[in-house]
């Protein structure tokens, strides 16, 4: 996340209302589809990289260096399905991860208020970015 990305920022905003998988009214991006959410997180400033479906972690090589801009991001997505990653740590974004649903539950209760808390749809509130 580079100095100009924000929790708060309108893209931000309008996903952790309405799930990245819901159509995002305010740039007509579709992020329902992988590519939608890699220009709805980089256009709010974070940093994404592609991630073979059902797969965890990137498979390019020097991937915690790759800085992927918006007009790049075709060329390293599939033409079939695929998942994304946002890159941690870069201006100090930190996700924690609530995989459990007593971790869940847990996190609702114990972890401060954030403007983005997403998820898959079997776990809509399970990763919270700070």
């Amino acid at each position: 996340m580079d100095s100009s990305a924000r929790l708060d920022s309108p893209q931000i905003q309008n996903l952790a209302n309405q799930g990245h998988r819901a159509p995002d009214r305010l740039s007509g991006i579709d992020s329902a589809s992988a590519k939608g959410a890699a220009r709805l997180y980089t256009r709010a400033g974070f940093s994404v990289v592609p991630v073979p479906f059902k797969k965890k972690g990137c498979r390019i090589q020097g991937w915690a260096d790759l800085r992927i801009t918006e007009p790049e991001i075709c060329l390293h997505s599939d033409a079939g399905a695929q998942n994304i990653g946002v890159l941690t740590g870069i201006g100090g974004l930190t996700d924690i991860d609530c995989d459990a649903p007593e971790a869940i539950i847990t996190g609702r209760a114990l972890l401060p208020e954030t403007t983005f808390v997403f998820g898959r749809q079997s776990k809509r509130a399970s990763h919270y970015f700070y």
